[in-house]
């Protein structure tokens, strides 16, 4: 069966458990919605403390020091804010894996994990999926 038919069997024959996977990740979903429309706010608002946000993000995840300068034009909040959008974003992929281990798809296949595990690695990104259906046509 397709991975969608194995979802939607999942979801029938388990629908509590899907029930509340499901909410989670569409709730997951609508998390990351909202801070990047909060980021693009902050970002037309305050773009120095944006920027400096952003540089203040990579450093800090290079293991380098934090230059000051931004933090008072809103810079805090936006470090914050990307903070708490790579938090969800991590959550979210975790769900999608969850899903796909008890519907038993590979939404997110090994060789994809290993592609996401290493590029979310990266000091300025922010997070990443398999996009569409999942699986290794993706």
């Amino acid at each position: 069966p397709s991975m969608v038919s194995a979802i939607n069997k999942w979801r029938h024959d388990q629908p509590e458990q899907a029930t509340e996977l499901w909410q989670r990740i569409i709730g997951l979903n609508t998390q990351v919605s909202n801070s990047i429309k909060a980021l693009s706010q902050r970002a037309a608002a305050q773009p120095g403390g944006y920027r400096w946000a952003l540089t203040a993000l990579v450093a800090e995840r290079s293991g380098e020091c934090v230059a000051s300068g931004g933090e008072d034009d809103g810079g805090l909040e936006v470090r914050q804010l990307l903070r708490d959008l790579r938090n969800t974003m991590l959550l979210l992929r975790s769900g999608m894996r969850t899903m796909g281990e008890v519907a038993q798809v590979p939404l997110e296949p090994p060789p994809q994990t290993r592609l996401l595990d290493a590029t979310a690695a990266l000091p300025a990104v922010m997070g990443g999926g398999v996009p569409g259906a999942g699986g290794f046509d993706a």
